[in-house]
């Protein structure tokens, strides 16, 4: 095995403690940072011979490119349906590239199964899903859209831009379950 990741395997737990502290770095700063930034131009780099491994990498990142991202994670997302982090997506992210699946047919993983797992109170129908698109419009609460991913119906719901608050999402989330239609 490579010495490099050799490494990386046998101190992985203060490589993530590193991750982690610089997420919280990040999110601490937030405020602070433009919620678009323009990067200096970038000058090509030759290619090492060899990896500077996973502490390197995030040491080099910190460096070159994480001055130059903006600070639009969570509320401050000037958006449309994508974006937004929340803890809860981290989570997630973080879990996805741990499990790291690269499922293509039920046999393989089941990975494939997630993907098509019931929404909408477990029977996602058309009727269903255009029952609370209609309710909820009807309330003027909120506005969402019908939508068929992979012939299964469900909602887009678009909710995250540079003014939302807390109290906006559990608006939103207390209608979406007021309005559910019954199982």
């Amino acid at each position: 095995m490579d010495q490099k990741l050799t490494e990386d395997l046998h101190t992985f737990d203060d490589l993530l403690a590193a991750a982690v502290a610089t997420a919280r770095r990040v999110l601490a700063g937030l405020a602070t940072r433009p919620v678009a930034a323009q990067a200096p131009e970038v000058v090509a780099a030759p290619v090492p011979e060899s990896g500077s491994g996973a502490a390197g990498a995030l040491s080099r990142f910190e460096r070159h490119w994480a001055p130059w991202f903006s600070g639009s994670a969570g509320p401050r997302y000037f958006g449309f349906v994508t974006g937004g982090a929340t803890p809860a997506s981290v989570a997630g992210d973080w879990l996805t590239s741990v499990y790291d699946q690269n499922a293509v047919s039920g046999g393989d993983s089941a990975a494939v199964d997630l993907e098509r797992a019931p929404t909408l109170a477990e029977a996602p129908t058309q009727e269903r899903v255009d029952a609370l698109v209609r309710a909820v419009a009807d309330s003027g609460e909120a506005v969402i859209t019908p939508t068929v991913y992979d012939g299964t119906p469900g909602f887009r719901v678009a909710f995250s831009n540079w003014r939302t608050t807390e109290s906006d999402v559990d608006r939103l989330c207390a209608v979406l379950a007021e309005h559910a239609p019954p199982r």
